[in-house]
C-alpha cells in the first residue's frame, strides 16, 4: 500500500506545479486546452473519486494492522 501512496504523492507533486505554470502562461488549464472546456468538471470528479478511494484504502489498511 505504501508504494501506491508514494506514487500518488509523486504524481501530485509533478502535476500541480505544471498545471499552475500552464494557467499562468496561457490563461487556461492544461486539460481544458487539450480537451475542451467540459473536461475540467470530469477531471474534478475523477480527482475527488481518487482522493476518496485513497482515503478509504488508508482506513482499511490501518484497520488491518
Amino acid at each position: 500500500m505504501q508504494y501506491e501512496a508514494v506514487g500518488v504523492l509523486l504524481v501530485s507533486v509533478v502535476i500541480t506545479p505544471l498545471k499552475r505554470i500552464v494557467v499562468l502562461i496561457f490563461g487556461t488549464s492544461l486539460l481544458e486546452m487539450l480537451f475542451g472546456p467540459g473536461v475540467n468538471d470530469a477531471y474534478r470528479s475523477i480527482s475527488q473519486f481518487i482522493y476518496q478511494a485513497t482515503q478509504a484504502i488508508g482506513v482499511k489498511s490501518r484497520q488491518l494492522d
